[in-house]
């Protein structure tokens, strides 16, 4: 068996390990979190094997997650994808379980929907990258790479205060996570966002495995 099979067996294993850990015995094939401090807890147990999970954005691309925490801004989350961060306002999470075939489980993560900050006018699409300062203020992620925020009247440079990130605000939109030795994230095409473009039940529909 080659290293690369290896490695995707060990993620399968690691995914199917997450479902049986947070449904132990469960013969349901359907699981919904709906309090804000349950949807965190399950993030932070899928976060904990982030080679075996992939989370796909609203429209289109996505990211591991490797955790979760209480975000700044009231009532929403923040989700730790590697050196990025997510934020959203969280509704539902549910998990799908296929029961003969564990490795092809998911979550869907549905987020209500928040005020655009209107830092850059108007809202082109329901995700914007921001900076947000300590004290929870967003302002534009221009000037970040070149680490100031602002200039003084003397043309002084205004840096950044310390603790300030860069995040990825989700103003609504629905989330799915699968594990990432499944047939849905092994098809590069998937990233295209086209589960939020179904409801619950046609998206389950549209990945339930084939006999």
């Amino acid at each position: 068996m080659s290293h690369e099979q290896e490695f995707l067996n060990s993620t399968i294993e690691g995914w199917r390990n997450v479902i049986r850990e947070l449904i132990p015995g469960s013969a349901s094939t359907s699981t919904t979190w709906k309090t804000s401090d349950e949807i965190l807890s399950v993030l932070k147990h899928i976060g904990k094997v982030a080679n075996a999970n992939y989370l796909f954005f609203p429209r289109m691309g996505g990211l591991k997650l490797t955790g979760a925490v209480e975000s700044m801004e009231e009532g929403c989350l923040d989700l730790l994808l590697g050196s990025s961060i997510a934020t959203l306002k969280p509704s539902v999470l549910t998990l799908e379980v296929f029961p003969e075939n564990l490795s092809e489980s998911f979550f869907r993560l549905e987020s209500m929907p928040l005020t655009p900050p209107h830092v850059y006018g108007s809202l082109a699409s329901p995700c914007e990258e921001l900076v947000r300062l300590p004290d929870g203020t967003y302002l534009s992620r221009n000037g970040w790479d070149d680490q100031f925020m602002s200039q003084d009247n003397g043309g002084n440079v205004i840096p950044f205060p310390p603790g300030s990130k860069v995040i990825f605000r989700f103003t609504e939109g629905v989330f799915v996570i699968f594990g990432s030795g499944s047939i849905y994230n092994q098809d590069s095409s998937t990233t295209d966002g086209r589960h939020s473009k179904m409801t619950a039940e046609e998206f389950r529909l549209y990945v339930t495995p084939t006999p």
